[in-house]
């Protein structure tokens, strides 16, 4: 939760933060749907169902079958994005995962790109595999 941390109050309530992390939660208020990867969307349960109250729309080429009435399956990004758009109308379509945003970059379906930065460094990123170079011994 290191992540979110920036939206608690003094008190540890949560709510709308001073200063710059206030255009980050105003952006949050201007969406009327998500676009997410299932491996972004199952680690946090589907968001319970709804993400800020508004639907969620999940890439996925193998749907699984979730209890949760305003989560959507689309079995590509053009889908998705064509159906989280329609959903949110005048509204905003938020896309969670570096790896969805950059489908949707490349796919030519994402209007702008805005990134928030936030700090961490609890070293348990995903990990890529990388090939390894054998060093000679001879000379």
């Amino acid at each position: 939760m290191r992540l979110h941390e920036w939206y608690l109050q003094p008190d540890g309530s949560v709510g709308r933060p001073e200063g710059e992390a206030g255009a980050i939660w105003d952006g949050m208020d201007a969406t009327g749907a998500v676009v997410v990867g299932r491996r972004t969307a199952e680690q946090v349960d589907y968001y319970g169902g709804e993400h800020h109250g508004v639907p969620l729309f999940v890439v996925s080429h193998d749907p699984p079958s979730v209890p949760y009435e305003q989560v959507h399956f689309a079995r590509d990004i053009e889908t998705a994005m064509a159906q989280a758009k329609e959903a949110a109308g005048e509204k905003d379509v938020l896309v969670h995962g570096a790896i969805t945003a950059r489908t949707a970059l490349e796919a030519g379906v994402l209007d702008e790109l805005q990134l928030s930065q936030v700090h961490t460094d609890d070293r348990r990123g995903r990990r890529r595999t990388r090939p390894r170079l054998s060093q000679s011994s001879e000379m």
